[in-house]
């Protein structure tokens, strides 16, 4: 059975502002990825590919709540087989309720992740809760 998408409208709004505003910033194109990605683009400066991106939209979410920010080990892991296949980084991006973040990592470096069991678990979906990885906020730099 197919899983629902729970990419709403306003979700679609909030990536394709930021997607304009990245794109200045960083003087790139933002690709939108295929779904079986799992993530959200491929930076491209000219025809050479920068980064793998993916953004959240949390501006109800204060940086200070949590040291960390979870993700499913599913994205994390594509993330990371794309990202040491094409020799480039991963990049998350994060609207939080003080401002949008971002953090860098290689392919090739240890990160200072932590793995648990969790997810959401408010819309009685048995397919929210699995392994997830924890990702360093210390390490996000403020974008705006």
């Amino acid at each position: 059975m197919k899983r629902p998408i729970y990419e709403s409208q306003v979700d679609l709004t909030h990536e394709n502002k930021m997607k304009t505003f990245l794109e200045g910033k960083w003087n790139c194109t933002l690709n939108k990825l295929p779904y079986k990605y799992q993530l959200d683009w491929m930076a491209m400066r000219d025809k050479d590919p920068m980064a793998f991106v993916e953004f959240k939209h949390r501006e109800k979410l204060s940086i200070d709540a949590w040291p960390r920010y979870m993700i499913s080990l599913d994205k994390w892991m594509k993330a990371k087989q794309l990202c040491k296949e094409v020799e480039i980084p991963f990049i998350m991006v994060i609207t939080f309720t003080e401002g949008t973040y971002y953090g860098i990592f290689s392919p090739n470096e240890l990160h200072d992740v932590r793995y648990m069991f969790g997810g959401r678990f408010d819309r009685g979906d048995d397919q929210d809760a699995e392994p997830m990885v924890l990702l360093p906020l210390n390490i996000f730099k403020k974008l705006i």
